[in-house]
């Protein structure tokens, strides 16, 4: 109830709305989201599951991009052996955000490091 939706039609509109929001061509500042599911292929329902998320995306004018729209960032997603015979479906998701801070921060205090994934 803190963000005033009752039930998950309600929070996917605003979702939706927010994203649309969000990407006007006119905005300062830039936010991209990018989702792709991997199906192992010899199962069924990835003729079924693809059709109905062309048919949840495509409800708004928002930029999905398939393959995943990194900008070249992301590389090695997923270390070698982590899936197995078992793995059926592996989603996705990557946020490209661009734009001006309200404080900025010192570029000189940042430094690369290892990106971790905690399980």
């Amino acid at each position: 109830q803190v963000l005033s939706l009752k039930n998950a039609q309600d929070a996917h509109k605003g979702y939706q709305s927010l994203l649309c929001e969000i990407n006007d061509p006119n905005s300062k500042y830039l936010l991209r989201t990018a989702n792709r599911l991997y199906g192992e292929k010899t199962f069924e329902f990835l003729a079924i599951l693809s059709w109905l998320i062309i048919r949840c995306m495509s409800s708004c004018e928002i930029m999905w991009v398939f393959p995943l729209y990194d900008k070249g960032k992301i590389q090695n997603l997923l270390a070698e052996g982590i899936l197995n015979s078992l793995t059926r479906l592996v989603l996705v998701n990557a946020i490209y955000f661009k734009g001006n801070w309200e404080e900025q921060f010192n570029k000189q205090s940042t430094r690369e490091m290892p990106f971790q994934i905690n399980k």
